[in-house]
């Protein structure tokens, strides 16, 4: 049941970071434009940073999914939702709500805002489960399969969260179309 519990949040957070790096390399000007609003860096370095950061979290993807090098994979997936997290907290606290997130790539469109700051606090912790259980017993094909199906479908649940519209009242009566927040 410990390798259940070990690999099943690391497989999750695998197809996280590997779908979000596929997603940043083939969507380079997005994330360099991105970058470029967030941060205050020149095209080229916006540009080196959206690339080493698909790169890097295909790398912590890949990390998650091995046996050998599972925990430094969760460590480096923490330390990236730590990192995505601090980011997001100074520009809210800047008042950068009109930024876009780059959570859902360019189709999601979703701006900054404080729910996102639980999220990833809350992605931090499913990252760091393969850090806090035990030594779990060596991973067999089938409990691997088991783990990786059931990573899939908390992965679309996660995805089906993230776009779900919600409708919120405006002031005057009226309803608005948004996201979940």
């Amino acid at each position: 049941m410990t390798t259940v519990l070990v690999l099943l949040p690391a497989l999750f957070c695998g197809l996280l970071f590997g779908v979000s790096g596929l997603v940043k390399l083939g969507r380079p000007a997005y994330y360099t434009s991105l970058i470029g609003a967030w941060l205050p860096l020149t095209p080229a370095a916006s540009q080196g940073l959206a690339l080493a950061l698909g790169l890097f979290e295909i790398v912590v993807a890949v990390a998650l999914s091995l046996d050998a090098t599972r925990e430094l994979g969760a460590a480096a997936a923490v330390a990236l939702l730590l990192a995505y997290l601090a980011a997001l907290a100074w520009q809210l606290r800047r008042g950068h709500t009109h930024l876009a997130c780059g959570c859902g790539g360019p189709p999601g469109r979703q701006k900054i805002h404080r729910g996102l700051l639980a999220r990833n606090l809350g992605l931090a912790g499913v990252a760091a489960m393969p850090l806090l259980a035990p030594d779990p017993a060596p991973v067999t094909p089938s409990t691997f399969a088991l783990a990786l199906g059931a990573a899939m479908v908390f992965q679309f649940l996660y995805a089906a969260l993230e776009a779900m519209p919600t409708q919120t009242m405006r002031p005057d009566g009226r309803i608005l179309q948004g996201r979940l927040r």
